[in-house]
Parts: structure tokens; C-alpha cells; sequence
């Protein structure tokens, strides 16, 4: 049943405005495009290791992506509820690319509070409207690059890294 529901979901296209993925698991590629005019919204929360995570957004409407872990807090009955893959979200690469018209807001936010190594992220904004991103990473052996390109449109961002212990892959914010 498994490789059917995946069979289906890999070869039906979704013309969506919103998705959202709860992906737990180890070694699996997501990938998520909006390439037609309106708004698009894409939510993608990671509970594993060595993912692909992909968020591409093309042509005009509001764009809004987001890549992270699941939240902790209070359940609706009161109970707490952790991050139960803690100990596992290692070496994935995180990818949020939009373009076109319109506004774009990108972030990528892993808990501070989760074991993140070895962990990848890349946001490229461009098109003729405002960008915002947020970028929060901690953890060993992390790496980012952000790209806002495009002279005539304001740009905003935020980036906060932390790297723990061992060598980092590097860090870099373009504005062109």
C-alpha cells in the first residue's frame, strides 16, 4: 500500500496554493513546485536524517515557504509534546528558491533545541517584489547561502547561526 500511495503522489500534479509535508524518515527527496500565477504557501517539517528538501516557487502571486522541525509545546489535552526525532536530523540539504512577481517570504528554522549536524541550507530570492527571509541554524559541520537578487526591490533578512563544535562549511548573504 505504501509504494502505491507513493506511486499516486509522485505522479499526480497538485495545482494546490498550500502544501504541507510532515516528513519523518531517513534518505528521502521532497520537492514542492508552484510555478502558476496566484499565491503559493509550502510547509515542509523534517524528522530525519540525509533529506533532500526542496521548495521551488515561480511566477507572479505571494510566495511563503518554510522549512523546519516540529514545534514542542502543549497538546490540546494539556500533554507536552517533544521533538521525538531529536537526536535525528542530520546532513540534510534544505532548498527554498522563488522568483517572479510578488512578495516572497522564505525561512528555514531548525530547533535549537534538536541535535542538528552536517545540515545545509540555500535560499535564493529574485523578482520584482519584496523579500524576506529568515534563517536560524545551529549544530555542527552547517553551512548557508542566501542570494536576494534584484537592485530595484528592498530586501529584508535575518540570519542567525551557531556552530557548536568542528569546522563549519561556511556561511555567505549576496544582495545583488
Amino acid at each position: 500500500m505504501k509504494k502505491l500511495l507513493c506511486l499516486l503522489l509522485i505522479s499526480t500534479p497538485c495545482y494546490a496554493g498550500s502544501v504541507y509535508i510532515d516528513q519523518v524518515g531517513n534518505d528521502n527527496s521532497v520537492f514542492v513546485e508552484q510555478t502558476t500565477s496566484g499565491n503559493g504557501e509550502a510547509i515542509i517539517l523534517n524528522q530525519g536524517s540525509s533529506n533532500n528538501l526542496n521548495i521551488l516557487q515561480e511566477d507572479s502571486g505571494n510566495h511563503t515557504a518554510f522549512i523546519g522541525t516540529p514545534p514542542v509545546g502543549r497538546n490540546y489535552d494539556g500533554t507536552y509534546i517533544t521533538n521525538s526525532n531529536a537526536a535525528n536530523n542530520n546532513s540534510n540539504n534544505l532548498t527554498i528558491i522563488q522568483s517572479g512577481s510578488g512578495n516572497h517570504t522564505a525561512a528555514i528554522n531548525l530547533d535549537a533545541s534538536t541535535s542538528n549536524n552536517n545540515n545545509t541550507a540555500t535560499i535564493t530570492q529574485s523578482g520584482d517584489a519584496n523579500k524576506n527571509f529568515v534563517l536560524n541554524l545551529s549544530g555542527s559541520g552547517i553551512g548557508a547561502t542566501v542570494v536576494q537578487d534584484n537592485p530595484l526591490t528592498p530586501d529584508s533578512g535575518s540570519m542567525s547561526i551557531q556552530c557548536y563544535t568542528g569546522n563549519c562549511t561556511g556561511y555567505s548573504y549576496t544582495k545583488h
